[in-house]
């Protein structure tokens, strides 16, 4: 509830909040501006943040040279509905994908949608998925596919022009790739095949939930540099309800593919 949002906020304890903080921008942005000096001491658990994985790919995205990436996001319906009943639908972006849009945001800086496509799948109770290209500051194209029940491996991958691809997926599992194996056809078998070349793997920390230790160490000693605060959340949110108007160029409804 905002009043909720605005007590915490103008408090002058340091708080860690859980995640998300509210569920539209503007309420964030009152309690914001309400919030005055108090702001200064207040964290948002977006965790992933702090996955070793997570930092490694951050670095490397501000080397420069990034060419494209490519963001996954799966929702379960039935498993949110299961734990929280049919009215969290309509809220599954803010609530389950905003986890992985603010580590989007922490990577990639600030983005805007380009062109957003929404679809409404059958007996998925009112739960629109989004997918279409949105575009860095510096002109850098990503395309989001946030669908239900997605069985494509959800996750971020960056590709970059000295030729490797940093594959995070799952969120915990960072694969560097750089060239390509080629296996050459075989007797029954008169295709080559193609394997990407792992160069390095880098794997979080899973001995208690990732990331929640080195978070609580920021959230202690006050270290934000990669924590989210309260502005950060709010841009997550001023994301999805840019996504949400980018994609009402089309209308959201089941929809044949036009040619």
């Amino acid at each position: 509830m905002p009043q909720f949002l605005n007590d915490l906020l103008s408090d002058p304890r340091p708080i860690l909040l859980e995640k998300p903080i509210a569920l539209d921008a503007a309420s964030v942005h009152a309690a914001i501006r309400r919030a005055g000096a108090a702001l200064d001491n207040k964290l948002v658990g977006y965790n992933r943040r702090f996955y070793e994985p997570v930092v490694r790919l951050r670095e490397r995205i501000n080397q420069r040279g990034l060419k494209a990436a490519e963001v996954t996001i799966s929702e379960n319906i039935q498993s949110h509905v299961a734990k929280h009943g049919s009215d969290i639908v309509p809220h599954l972006i803010t609530f389950g994908s905003s986890h992985t849009l603010d580590l989007v945001l922490h990577l990639f800086g600030p983005l805007h949608p380009v062109r957003v496509w929404g679809h409404k799948d059958p007996g998925k109770m009112e739960f629109v998925s989004y997918n279409g290209v949105l575009v860095t500051e510096r002109e850098e194209p990503v395309v989001l596919s946030l669908n239900s029940d997605d069985p494509s491996p959800a996750g971020v991958r960056c590709r970059f022009d000295d030729g490797t691809t940093w594959h995070l997926s799952p969120l915990e599992t960072l694969s560097i790739y750089q060239g390509t194996i080629i296996h050459p056809s075989e007797p029954g078998r008169c295709v080559r095949s193609y394997q990407p070349r792992l160069a390095e793997t880098v794997v979080a920390d899973a001995r208690q939930k990732p990331g929640i230790e080195m978070q609580m160490a920021a959230f202690l000693s006050h270290n934000y540099d990669l924590g989210a605060t309260p502005s950060d959340a709010a841009a997550v949110l001023n994301l999805i309800e840019e996504i949400r108007v980018a994609a009402m160029s089309e209308p959201v409804q089941n929809r044949a593919v036009r040619v």
